[in-house]
């Protein structure tokens, strides 16, 4: 069966909304655009949907040159921010994912004080810079894979016909967002892309490497921003390895360049 690329997502800031683009450029560490930027405390520790929920509330929209980010709160509209993705950092700190610690770039007063105030929780937003380095697990990737401040690597793909399998156990139907997937393929049977070992899409080539092990995210309802128990007590009915439950599949780009929506997906 014919499986195709139908969704292409960058989430500019971590943990924020994502952003549906076409092309997608994959670059070393991942899409253009994803995850170069995240929130970090006083101690540089990253912060996310974990700890508040409330972020979900908070969207993301690239400018048709793509060097400029405008974030609002979609409860407010009139509370927003720009961003020129251009602009120099302020200065250089040491910032923490998990348990790598790299350097980024510190953006600005007036960012900070946006969700310092939204969060009620003083922060910072940095991105990275030319002398963030992180690299993913070589376990599992192989060595030297770049990355960028995504939790473990630096692309995760879901089939359609994965999500539409979960929905048909749930009460209450989820959307994809929920997932925060990059890439979104039709065709093919639930789960097929567990067994994937290499992929292309157009012309460009993917490793993947482990099933995305899920987290209390996939329980925030992305509108409202409250947390519940679904869809990850159904998953982990079925979907549990060891203490993971598995849902996804993350990749890393063997090569560089574009890909669009409307591709064929090669399974090698």
């Amino acid at each position: 069966m014919t499986l195709k690329l139908t969704s292409i997502y960058v989430y500019p800031v971590k943990s924020l909304g994502g952003v549906a683009v076409s092309p997608g450029v994959v670059q070393p560490g991942g899409l253009r655009y994803d995850r170069r930027m995240m929130l970090v405390d006083a101690y540089g520790s990253f912060i996310t949907q974990r700890e508040y929920p409330e972020l979900s509330h908070l969207t993301c929209v690239l400018s048709e040159s793509g060097n400029m980010i405008r974030i609002w709160d979609k409860r407010a509209p009139e509370m927003n921010l720009a961003i020129s993705l251009d602009a120099p950092p302020k200065r250089e700190i040491r910032v923490k994912v998990w348990s790598a610690v790299m350097d980024a770039g510190i953006i600005g007063n007036t960012c900070d004080e946006f969700f310092s105030s939204f969060l009620h929780h003083k922060c910072q937003l940095v991105k990275m810079t030319d002398h963030s380095v992180r690299y993913a697990n070589p376990f599992y990737a192989g060595k030297g894979i770049r990355m960028s401040m995504a939790d473990g690597y630096p692309l995760m793909i879901i089939g359609q016909a994965s999500l539409s399998d979960l929905n048909n156990r749930l009460a209450e139907k989820v959307e994809m967002k929920r997932f925060r997937p990059n890439l979104v393929f039709e065709g093919g049977i639930p789960y097929e892309e567990d067994t994937w070992k290499e992929l292309m899409i157009g012309d460009i080539k993917f490793k993947a490497v482990k099933p995305c092990s899920r987290c209390v995210i996939t329980t925030i309802h992305p509108e409202s921003g409250i947390k519940g128990t679904e869809p990850l007590a159904t998953l982990s009915r079925y979907r549990k390895k060891g203490n993971k439950v598995l849902f996804g599949m993350n990749l890393v780009a063997l090569s560089e360049g574009e890909i669009r929506t409307g591709e064929k997906i090669k399974i090698l």
